[in-house]
């Protein structure tokens, strides 16, 4: 039973799903079960589907982040936490593992290249975190004044574990397994050298780092577009430029142009050398933890010929950072350029 359109509110969506149940012999005996589907163009599609829950729905149709066409879906993760800590109204269970919730969270973002916002409920960057004097104080007294839940019940760390380049494999494999990961040995490989590099620049490696980089590295593909060399330069009355030496196909080519800023110039003299018509048709940069020398996930939404891919890469260098993820969705068009039947595994399609 969808509303496809988000126009329903929880009154009457809860009226019409007790219509459904109680005229419907099969759902009102239990032979059968009642699906919802809501959407979310007035911000009520947990809501809605909450009350169809509590009306006898017992399917649900629901996204990790709440993703979909216009205002999107209905969010898994609200869902499932307000049946966990209001189970004395609802009186269901849906025996998922919550403490996916957040490392799930990440996983889809920087997949599909859409960003979670800091205030969204339960998976947000900001859905634990206390500003006010206020706020804070009642925190330090007593946690369930401002916390309906741990965060740890959701996947987000409460003691940060940090990694160095000290820490050795095995400790970084551990690690990843208890987190859920199932890495080959060339995928932990390539995380650790990762990690290592980061740690060798001076950071303190956090779990969320490494959450990060094991999502910009799992998905190996062949690297037919390679940065051999980049240098930009910009600064007070400079024009930003920026020169790139790449390998396309075995083909060594340099290029250099003129941008915005920066990471413009050094997308442009990445974009007229390549010989495809290649556009860019988002751009976003995602704040992986907090301060100054905190990684950032940039995220690329590449087209070309009728095919979209994501592009995306993990470092403290924005700059650098936009170079590579433009590489990896420059790989992964040519994946599906290359092999037709792979099409679908990169393609984002989001109204």
């Amino acid at each position: 039973m969808p509303d496809t359109v988000g126009y329903a509110v929880p009154e009457e969506f809860a009226e019409l799903t007790n219509y459904v149940v109680q005229n419907t012999p099969s759902l009102k005996s239990g032979k059968a079960i009642l699906s919802v589907h809501c959407h979310n163009d007035l911000g009520m599609a947990t809501a809605n589907t909450l009350s169809a829950i509590r009306q006898g729905a017992r399917q649900v149709e629901v996204t990790i982040n709440g993703i979909g066409e216009r205002a999107g879906n209905t969010s898994l993760e609200e869902v499932v936490m307000a049946l966990q800590t209001k189970v004395s109204i609802y009186k269901v269970e849906t025996e998922i593992d919550t403490t996916k919730l957040v490392p799930t969270s990440k996983f889809v973002s920087m997949q599909t290249g859409v960003v979670v916002q800091p205030n969204k409920a339960i998976v947000g960057t900001n859905a634990f975190a206390h500003e006010s004097g206020i706020h804070q104080d009642k925190m330090r007294g007593n946690p369930l004044a401002y916390e309906i839940m741990q965060p740890e019940m959701v996947g987000w760390s409460g003691e940060r574990y940090v990694l160095g380049k000290h820490s050795g494999r095995g400790g970084l494999s551990e690690y990843l397994s208890n987190m859920g990961y199932n890495l080959t040995d060339t995928q932990l490989k390539k995380v650790s050298d990762k990690v290592k590099a980061l740690s060798d620049s001076g950071k303190k490696v956090t779990e969320e780092d490494v959450d990060a980089i094991v999502a910009d590295s799992i998905n190996g593909i062949p690297e037919v577009f390679q940065i051999k060399t980049a240098g930009v330069s910009t600064g007070t009355g400079i024009l930003p430029n920026a020169a790139v030496k790449f390998s396309f196909q075995g083909k060594e080519i340099s290029s250099s142009d003129l941008g915005n800023g920066p990471v413009d110039a050094a997308i442009k003299a990445i974009l007229k050398e390549i010989g495809m018509p290649i556009k860019l048709e988002r751009y976003n940069i995602v704040g992986i933890n907090g301060g100054s020398d905190a990684l950032a996930g940039v995220i690329v939404r590449l087209t070309c010929n009728g095919l979209t891919a994501i592009g995306k890469s993990v470092k403290t260098d924005v700059v650098l950072g936009s170079i590579e993820a433009m590489a990896n969705g420059i790989n992964h068009l040519m994946h599906q350029i290359d092999n037709p039947k792979a099409i679908g595994t990169q393609v984002v399609s989001h109204n």
